[in-house]
């Protein structure tokens, strides 16, 4: 059950990135909104039902996007097992801590999609431009990050709840 509702909402999330936030100036680029919820998925929720639904986003993700096959299933893997088990490590309050990882899975997926646009066209400026782009995902992180962590807190406490009440 638990396992379906991630699903959904994984999939609403990958909506609002292909539909609304990929059409937004370069200037005002918002970062990958998939980011913030593996890294959830990562700290805060079983290995089982994280992994499996990482997984299948990241397959849906490959699929709808003009991407090479695999690399946003390659990169939200990763990410998702760069902090699996951080929680054991830091003993931070959950927010900040969960802004620091969302911020390093932006600068990770950036950084795997530089270096693969870098392999494909063998051009330099891409890095001015991927720089300039990471610094305003960045801003955009350390204004959203908190508001997604109470937003994707409150959602997995009412699955929880539904759980519990069944």
């Amino acid at each position: 059950m638990r396992c379906i509702v991630y699903l959904i909402l994984g999939i609403l999330l990958m909506g609002v990135h292909t539909a609304i936030l990929s059409d937004f100036p370069k200037i005002i680029s918002f970062y990958d909104i998939l980011i913030p919820f593996v890294v959830y998925l990562s700290l805060f929720r079983s290995l089982f039902a994280g992994l499996f639904v990482v997984l299948v986003i990241g397959y849906f993700m490959d699929m709808v996007s003009g991407a090479p096959n695999g690399i946003y299933m390659a990169t939200f893997m990763i990410i998702f097992l760069m902090f699996r088990n951080i929680t054991a490590y830091f003993h931070a309050q959950e927010t900040l801590l969960f802004t620091i990882c969302t911020a390093v899975g932006v600068f990770a997926e950036n950084l795997i999609f530089c270096l693969l646009s870098i392999l494909a066209h063998t051009e330099l400026d891409i890095l001015v431009n991927a720089l300039w782009l990471f610094v305003v995902q960045l801003i955009w992180v350390l204004l959203t990050a908190p508001l997604i962590y109470r937003l994707f807190a409150a959602l997995f406490a009412g699955v929880d709840h539904m759980r519990a009440a069944q």
